[in-house]
C-alpha cells in the first residue's frame, strides 16, 4: 500500500518515539484485499488487484506454498487462484 509522504513520517516518527506498530503480513494483506473485492458494490477492483498482485511479487509469494494457497481460496476462490496463477506465469 502507498501512503504520502507525510503519513510515512508520522509512522515512523511514532514507531521511533513508541513502541513498534505491528502491521499485517504479506498474506494476511492479501487476505483483506481478496475479502474487500468480494464486497457489494466495491468500486475499483482493478485497483486492489494492483495492491495484491504487487504484494506477491514484491514479498516473492507462490501458490505451491499450502498456507498462501488456503488464504487465497478461502477469500477469494479459484478465481483468484487462476488470476493470481496467470500473472505468475507472465
Amino acid at each position: 500500500m502507498m501512503v504520502d509522504e507525510e503519513v510515512f513520517e508520522a509512522l515512523y516518527v511514532t514507531r521511533t518515539k513508541n513502541k513498534p506498530i505491528s502491521s499485517p503480513g504479506a498474506p494476511a494483506m492479501i487476505a483483506l484485499k481478496l475479502h474487500a473485492l468480494n464486497q457489494p458494490g466495491r468500486e475499483n477492483k482493478e485497483k486492489d488487484w494492483n495492491d495484491i498482485l504487487a504484494i506477491i511479487d514484491s514479498q516473492n509469494l507462490d501458490l505451491d506454498d499450502p498456507e498462501f494457497s488456503a488464504i487465497v481460496l478461502k477469500h477469494g476462490g479459484e478465481k483468484a487462484i487462476a488470476r493470481i496463477t496467470a500473472h505468475l506465469a507472465g
